[in-house]
C-alpha cells in the first residue's frame, strides 16, 4: 500500500541525503563552496523526507492499535455476553476469569470467583474426572459433565467444552465453556 510506497521512497531519498549530508560536511571541511547550495539542499530534502517517513509510521501504528483495540473490545463483548460461562483454570488449579454469565450458571452467592479453586465448585463425587482431564496435556477440545453447587447449594448439572490453552500465552489456562444440561 501507499505505506510500503512511502518506505521505499523514504529509504532512497535516505540514501541519497546521507549521500549529499557527507559530501556536504567534507566540501565545509575541505574549504569548497562549489556544491554547497545543492548539498545543503539535498539534506534538508533527506530531514523532510525522515519527517514524513516517522509521521506515516505513527499513523500507521495509530491506525494499527485502533484497529487491535477494537477486536479486543469486540472479543470481550462476545464472551461477556455469552449464554454460556467461560471460566480459565490456572496451571495451580485456580480461576483467572470468571466471565459474568457464570452467575447465571453457578447462582449469584456462588464462590466462582477469581482465586477460587476448580475442585472447590464442583462435586466430590466428579472430582476425579475434572483431576483426569486437568492431567491430561494438550489435544482436542473435550467435553465433560459435572456438578456445582450454586450460591443457593442446590446442584446443578453442568456441561463443560474443555480446551487446553495452559501453553498459548495468551489463554493461559484451561478455558472451559459450560452450559446448563437439561434435566
Amino acid at each position: 500500500g501507499a505505506a510500503a510506497w512511502l518506505s521505499q521512497v523514504s529509504l532512497v531519498a535516505l540514501g541519497i541525503g546521507t549521500g549529499a549530508l557527507v559530501l556536504l560536511i567534507g566540501q565545509i571541511l575541505w574549504g569548497d563552496q562549489r556544491y554547497l547550495g545543492v548539498l545543503a539542499t539535498a539534506a534538508v530534502i533527506m530531514a523532510a523526507t525522515l519527517v514524513v517517513r516517522q509521521l506515516a509510521e505513527l499513523a500507521e501504528n495509530r491506525r494499527l492499535l485502533a484497529a487491535h483495540l477494537a477486536q479486543e473490545e469486540r472479543f470481550r463483548s462476545l464472551v461477556q455476553r455469552s449464554s454460556d460461562g467461560v471460566l480459565i483454570v490456572n496451571r495451580d488449579g485456580l480461576l483467572s476469569y470468571v466471565s459474568p454469565s457464570v452467575e447465571r450458571l453457578f447462582g449469584k452467592d456462588s464462590d466462582a470467583r477469581v482465586g477460587a479453586r476448580l475442585l472447590d465448585l464442583v462435586s466430590v463425587d466428579d472430582r476425579a474426572v475434572i483431576v483426569a482431564a486437568f492431567r491430561q496435556q494438550g489435544g482436542r477440545p473435550r467435553v465433560i459433565q459435572t456438578r456445582v453447587q450454586a450460591g443457593d447449594g442446590a446442584w446443578h448439572e453442568i456441561e463443560a467444552a474443555w480446551s487446553d490453552l495452559r501453553d498459548d500465552p495468551v489463554g493461559g489456562g484451561l478455558v472451559l465453556t459450560c452450559r446448563d444440561v437439561p434435566e
